[in-house]
């Protein structure tokens, strides 16, 4: 299972990836909406691709696979 700091570093990777920032960008303090200027469908977004790998790397979905 990762660690709080693992799954912290991979959600913002993902963040920076998804809203095409440069690396280093965001910090795990940073407000995301104030920082990205983002809104909360952009959120919703975000949190769907969010969803979809933590599902896809979870051992029930690989053990079903």
């Amino acid at each position: 299972m990762p660690t709080l700091q693992q799954t912290t570093q991979e959600v913002l990777n993902l963040a920076t990836t998804h809203f095409k920032l440069a690396p280093g960008t965001l910090a795990p303090e940073d407000d995301f909406f104030k920082k990205l200027g983002i809104d909360s469908l952009q959120t919703l977004e975000l949190l769907s691709r969010i969803e979809t790998i933590s599902t896809s790397n979870s051992p029930i979905t690989k053990s079903k696979a």
